[in-house]
């Protein structure tokens, strides 16, 4: 330990007193801020993989593990264990149709106390994403955020000890009250790759901007895919694995290209040898000519005693027609109550009855067929919310309905149009 009247051992010549002896008091107070959040949250942390451990949601845990790997190794995806309890827990719809630390809440409400709940709350709007570092010093580290540009006050300095300014990392925030911590493991990577990242993340959202309404929004809904980065990086297997995926699609378009190509070729020998047949059956088709000819009487007759089988046919036919459309008239009737259910059952109170007399006026007009259900109610209830709060998002109804966003977002444009 540095005495009080010693030189202060960063070099400047100065007596520690009069240097860096106030720095460093400053430094371990937030250093010990820090250490007692961080203990806070590993202990709401643990309570909530616990209940993530409930046989009831034993279902929904096989179905996320089955999203969120990307081979089939145990041995190598044990290592990335702790990304995906955190994936379970903050990110994955299950089947309530909801986050799992939601259900947690609710099902614990009365045992939360105030300062869990802002730990839960901070767990629940954290997402992954790709920083720089833009400034060390003595009480934090400032990163800013590569895709909404959005800074970040780190406090736990000790974590970040190793890194420099300008280095890249992926990271997940959890802000709790005014303190901001790293969580799981934070994962350097090189300005090529973060670059990389940014450019096809950026491509992605530009295909699904009208679904979300911004950016950081879709960021928050597609931690998956940012995961599934961290595997790439952390594991060369995954990422030998992927590229010889991308290999084989290759090779595969090649060889539908080659096929077309030959394709075209056999098309064209085809239309040489068409050109032929019609010389070589010129005669042939005269000789049918004529015989035609002798036959045109008989064919009158023939038409003749046809008319009365036609007639029998045509009204077998109309009688066909009715039984079809009164089937189909059942079947819309049904989806229609289906639709109405799953209104009654989904939608806020608020809008509830607006969506349902909606829907029975449009039903009128339009079929509904059958397993296209939960898609025409989703549209219905982002269509009415749409016109009273215009900053509802398609994912949000996507998930309470368990379907794509891409769904909704194509009943809403047929519901516009109407």
């Amino acid at each position: 330990m540095v005495g009080r009247n010693e030189l202060c051992p960063c070099g400047s010549g100065k007596k520690y007193k009069k240097c860096c002896m106030n720095k460093e008091i400053i430094s371990n107070r937030i250093q010990k801020k820090v250490n007692l959040v961080r203990e806070n949250y590993s202990s709401v942390y643990e309570k909530l993989y616990q209940y993530s451990m409930n046989k009831e949601f034993e279902d929904d845990r096989k179905k996320a593990n089955n999203n969120f790997y990307i081979i089939d190794d145990e041995e190598l995806n044990s290592n990335m264990e702790v990304f995906f309890n955190t994936y379970f827990m903050f990110d994955y719809l299950i089947s309530e149709k909801k986050l799992l630390i939601e259900s947690f809440i609710e099902k614990n409400a009365n045992k939360i106390s105030k300062n869990q709940q802002t730990i839960l709350t901070g767990m629940l709007n954290s997402y992954v994403s790709l920083f720089e570092i833009k400034e060390k010093n003595e009480t934090n580290v400032k990163l800013v955020e590569q895709f909404t540009k959005e800074e970040y006050e780190i406090d736990d300095i000790e974590l970040l000890k190793s890194f420099t300014i300008c280095e890249k990392l992926i990271a997940r925030p959890v802000k709790i009250a005014d303190t901001t911590l790293l969580i799981d493991i934070t994962l350097s990577i090189t300005s090529q790759v973060s670059e990389q990242i940014v450019n096809e993340v950026n491509s992605i959202y530009e295909k699904y901007k009208d679904v979300f309404s911004d950016l950081k929004t879709f960021l928050y809904y597609q931690s998956l895919m940012m995961y599934k980065y961290i595997q790439q990086l952390l594991e060369p297997k995954v990422a030998e694995y992927l590229f010889k995926q991308v290999q084989d699609l290759k090779e595969k378009e090649e060889n539908a290209k080659e096929n077309l190509s030959d394709s075209k070729n056999t098309d064209e020998t085809k239309e040489e040898n068409t050109e032929e047949s019609k010389v070589e059956n010129t005669d042939e088709t005269k000789k049918e000519v004529a015989v035609t000819e002798t036959k045109v009487e008989d064919t009158e007759q023939i038409k003749e005693e046809n008319t009365t089988e036609t007639k029998e046919e045509n009204t077998e036919k109309e009688k066909n027609i009715a039984e079809s459309k009164k089937e189909s008239t059942e079947k819309n009737s049904d989806s229609t109550e289906k639709v109405l259910k799953l209104l009654e059952e989904n939608v806020d109170s608020e809008y509830k009855q607006e969506c349902i007399d909606f829907a029975k006026e449009i039903f009128n007009s339009i079929e509904v067929k059958n397993r296209t259900e939960v898609g025409w109610a989703a549209g219905i209830e982002y269509y009415i919310k749409k016109k009273h709060f215009s900053r509802v998002v398609q994912v949000d109804v996507a998930r309470k309905y368990n379907i794509s966003a891409n769904t909704v977002r194509t009943r809403y444009k047929l519901l516009e149009n109407i």
